[in-house]
């Protein structure tokens, strides 16, 4: 039952996150909120983390078996599996703006500006949420 809880947490953070950042849904506020939009990605990144935090802390508290034990060889697979997400985190974070991506330099610009073209090279070309690839993986 903890796992169909989790997962509902995880569904839930996952639809909200990805229905706030739809065009139809922002196009919608720009319209209404004019140029109160450009505080839209402050707006967006704080109800990202009131709805991912639930999940990461439940899955802490969960205390039961989990699904994987890593132990002998698996431990090697494990630390595989963590390397590999770091490095993929760390690839994808380079290339983005951070100022623009938390919603500062919409602020300081007085820009309604929230999003810069989409980029698809590199490792954005392979996986677009590299960070959400790398918090799952985490699960252990």
């Amino acid at each position: 039952m903890n796992y169909v809880i989790l997962s509902i947490l995880w569904i839930s953070f996952c639809i909200i996150h990805s229905a706030l950042i739809t065009t139809t849904f922002t196009n919608f506020l720009k319209r209404k909120l004019g140029k109160l939009f450009r505080f839209y990605r402050l707006f967006y990144n704080f109800v990202g983390m009131i709805t991912i935090i639930p999940a990461i802390i439940y899955s802490y508290k969960i205390h039961e078996a989990p699904f994987i034990t890593w132990s002998g060889v698996l431990i090697l697979v494990r630390y595989i599996l963590d390397l590999t997400g770091l490095f993929v985190f760390i690839l994808g974070f380079l290339k983005y703006n951070k100022s623009l991506l938390i919603g500062i330099q919409q602020l300081k610009e007085g820009s309604e500006n929230n999003s810069e073209a989409l980029c698809s090279t590199g490792i954005l070309g392979l996986i677009r949420h590299r960070h959400f690839f790398n918090i799952m993986g985490k699960g252990y």
